[in-house]
């Protein structure tokens, strides 16, 4: 998947806007995220590969607040293993 080169979210869902377009996914449709060789990745169920995101590009509260968000509400669909950005899970 391409690098999004906005990223905006709430409670509800998310919204990635790359080069070929922009997306709104639910956080219902949530299928993993990890951390890969420098860049954070998230991928949800209707895609087959993760959007690649680098920390860097975005505020640093604003990143904070999407970890939180992550880590808080779906801690089970962290994933440990992925090939490329094709995230593994269990």
């Amino acid at each position: 998947m391409f690098v999004p080169r906005r990223l905006a979210f709430s409670d509800n869902e998310i919204t990635l806007s790359t080069i070929l377009g922009t997306s709104t996914y639910r956080w219902s449709t949530l299928g993993g995220y990890a951390w890969g060789r420098g860049v954070f990745m998230i991928q949800f169920e209707d895609d087959r590969r993760a959007y690649q995101i680098s920390a860097s590009a975005y505020p640093k509260a604003e990143w904070s607040k999407l970890m939180s968000l992550l880590t808080e509400r779906y801690p089970d669909r962290l994933v440990r293993f992925y090939i490329g950005a094709n995230l593994l899970r269990k």
